[in-house]
């Protein structure tokens, strides 16, 4: 009986696809949080004031 998955990849294989893959979500997600820290150090009137700050 043959075990493994059926597409004839090896465990090793499978990680290096999955290390890939997380790679470019990391790499996404960096883009999204500096995007995010540019917005909020412009201090725009909407975002310098957040829900729940004191100032509010």
């Amino acid at each position: 009986m043959i075990h493994g998955p059926k597409s004839g990849r090896g465990t090793g294989e499978m990680a290096a696809e999955r290390v890939a893959g997380l790679e470019i979500r990391v790499a996404e997600l960096e883009e999204r949080l500096e995007f995010a820290e540019r917005v909020l150090a412009q201090g725009t009137g909407e975002l310098a004031v957040l829900p729940g700050s004191a100032a509010s």
